[in-house]
């Protein structure tokens, strides 16, 4: 479902936490209820490190968790914008636009058919909502979620997806913990497992990975809806920084078309992405 400018909204939001759950990664939760009023699994929002024109552009986070009177995101330290982010304080007030684009489609899922979450290191951060949305409509004997990671320090939500009773399958690049090599590696072996294909998958991670879930999803012929991560400048739509390649014909003549992931995304079928 996409934002509108009905139900896009400014607010100042006070911190309620802020911890580091890993090497390189932080939670912060807000106290945003109007934001969260309005917000579907797979949308972002475009947040204000400091009251200051340093850095001056906003920085897009996806929604990790929302709860009824708060959101939650799960952030991973990349440059000096989420340098300062991680040095604000329990109390302190951020800016935030919200809640952007569009999110995960969770209608015409097939009756009975397994549904899939991928996630690979930061990637699995708007997956653990998106779950929390699924398991209000799907028998959670139905979803399997494949967590990936460099190595067993750096997995992320398994504590949370855990406890959501579903089952967790884990891989690690180094092998420190669960299977041996990419998520999407797991993912195939899996395939066979199941009696029929998936009736959707959900995935987010790099963008290697997400080619190469792109690639599954042609071969086996199953959905498979990924969500991008791309520079924005605007978060919404305007500054056209965020453009990604979109086929508009798989055919033998394929052509394709640009999109923006802030406006027209973050969420597309991995099957129309051109993956450079």
């Amino acid at each position: 479902m996409p934002s509108s400018p009905d139900n896009i909204i400014q607010i100042k939001a006070k911190i309620l936490s802020h911890k580091k759950i890993a090497p390189g990664y932080f939670l912060l939760k807000l106290d945003a209820p109007a934001i969260a009023k309005l917000s579907l699994p797979g949308q972002f929002v475009h947040l204000r490190v400091l009251d200051s024109d340093i850095p001056l552009l906003r920085r897009p986070f996806s929604l990790h968790r929302i709860n009824p009177d708060s959101i939650e995101l799960l952030y991973q330290l990349k440059g000096e914008g989420t340098r300062i982010l991680s040095e604000r304080k329990k109390d302190e007030m951020v800016d935030l636009i919200g809640p952007l684009g569009n999110g995960f489609d969770l209608t015409d899922i097939p009756e009975g058919k397994n549904i899939v979450l991928i996630g690979g290191g930061i990637g699995t951060a708007p997956l653990v909502t998106l779950t929390e949305g699924l398991l209000k409509r799907y028998d959670r004997a139905k979803l399997t979620f494949f967590l990936g990671a460099r190595s067993q320090e750096l997995i992320l939500g398994e504590g949370e997806i855990r406890h959501s009773g579903i089952d967790c399958l884990i891989s690690t690049d180094d092998g420190s913990y669960g299977e041996k090599g990419p998520v999407t590696r797991l993912f195939e072996k899996k395939l066979t497992d199941w009696k029929g294909k998936p009736g959707m998958v959900f995935t987010c991670g790099p963008k290697g990975m997400l080619k190469v879930m792109g690639s599954l999803s042609r071969r086996f012929k199953f959905p498979c809806q990924v969500s991008l991560e791309e520079n924005m400048g605007c978060g919404i739509g305007v500054c056209l920084g965020c453009a990604v390649r979109i086929r508009t014909n798989q055919g033998r003549d394929e052509s394709f078309e640009y999109k923006r992931v802030c406006k027209d995304g973050p969420v597309f079928w991995a099957s129309e992405v051109i993956f450079d």
